[in-house]
């Protein structure tokens, strides 16, 4: 019964042994798995008055990194604009200021993003007291905003992903950026002032894409050891 008591210990060291091993094994081959990695690139734009015509150059992913996943390419932007309006009646004149702008990113004429920030003030102006367009005293008003606007869009379709992907090392691609002021003032009996607004923003693209990452030799000697290790010790405990 003694040795037969001992031979069942024995078994079952050398299973968990086993297991053991197997585990070891498993997070050893982890470190040289796939891997999810991130690469990103940005250009900023501006700051240009309205309306206006740039472009921004943006590195292509680089197929040598691994296998590209997915794309997020986003577009943040921000309009500063004025409006100004004057009352030429001798009444008095409710009036709709409306500061807004549009930024586009395209490539020809296919449009990738967009923003259209906009807001309104509505304002009520004294009658007009000297028949000049001056904008100033109870009859005129002005309105000044700082608007902020996001578009993104993250993409896993296969001819999209192919876009994005070099073809040649160190490849790029351009996006023509479109800003343009739609800024205005509702109100019978008035006339409006608008400079050129003030538009800046950032474009991004950001790859995701999964890497084989190869461990450096004494990565690979430590998980051997370990693995090494726990089978001594449980070589060990079996013959106990």
């Amino acid at each position: 019964m003694i040795a037969s008591d001992r031979s069942i210990r024995a078994g079952v060291l050398k299973s968990v042994t086993m297991k053991k091993l197997y585990i070891s094994a498993v997070v050893l081959g982890a470190a040289v798995g796939a891997h999810g990695a991130f690469y990103q690139d940005s250009a900023v734009f501006g700051l240009g008055l309205t309306d206006f015509t740039t472009s921004v150059t943006l590195d292509k992913f680089d197929p040598n990194f691994g296998d590209l996943i997915s794309v997020t390419y986003t577009l943040d932007a921000t309009i500063t604009g004025e409006v100004s309006v004057d009352n030429e009646t001798a009444t008095q004149v409710a009036s709709t200021l409306i500061v807004s702008g549009r930024v586009k990113v395209r490539d020809g004429l296919v449009t990738w993003l967009e923003v259209s920030p906009s807001t309104m003030e509505d304002v009520l102006l004294g009658p007009d007291s000297d028949d000049q367009p001056d904008f100033t005293g109870n009859d005129a008003q002005t309105a000044t905003e700082t608007l902020s606007a996001t578009d993104g869009e993250t993409t896993t379709d296969l001819p999209t992903l192919n876009w994005f992907t070099a073809t040649v090392l160190g490849e790029t691609f351009s996006w023509d950026i479109d800003a343009v002021g739609l800024s205005g003032a509702l109100g019978s009996g008035i006339q409006s002032r608008i400079p050129p607004h003030e538009v800046r923003g950032t474009v991004t693209v950001r790859y995701q894409y999964a890497s084989q990452i190869i461990p450096e030799a004494s990565t690979c000697l430590a998980g051997l050891g370990l693995i090494g290790t726990v089978a001594w010790v449980g070589r060990r405990k079996a013959k106990r």
